[in-house]
């Protein structure tokens, strides 16, 4: 796809590569709400390719997403891979040009309604503009 440019955005971290398609441009030309889960390296670039888009950041205390990365078993704690992404989670507490903090520190259910809340109110405003 990336060699087609078929991607809007694109970005390389922890040896992979990501992309968010093109196809993503119709749906927002046609009045859809779009949610795509990025690095926070892209936001930059993302914000002026989409220029109405709003950053949700998700927020977790450094011990609670070392806990969760260590959960997943991805990598072994002494893998180069397992000890970058955990620096990063050391350094990246704190996201200040987010639009919305969203808790995800406690209770799943309370940060998902926060999160649905805020995705839903900008519904209502699409249902009220038409």
């Amino acid at each position: 796809m990336e060699n087609n440019h078929e991607f809007s955005l694109t970005w390389h971290i922890y040896d992979l590569d990501y992309g968010v398609p093109k196809l993503v441009e119709n749906w927002l030309s046609d009045g859809n709400i779009v949610i795509i889960n990025v690095s926070r390296t892209i936001i930059p670039q993302a914000r002026q390719k989409f220029p109405d888009l709003k950053v949700i950041f998700v927020k977790v205390p450094y011990e609670i997403t070392l806990a969760r990365i260590k959960s997943r078993g991805r990598e072994a704690e002494n893998d180069g891979m397992f000890k970058e992404r955990v620096k990063r989670a050391k350094k990246n507490q704190n996201f200040p040009d987010a639009d919305i903090i969203i808790d995800n520190s406690g209770d799943l259910q309370i940060a998902v309604k926060n999160f649905r809340k805020y995705i839903l109110s900008f519904a209502q405003k699409s249902e009220s503009e038409t």
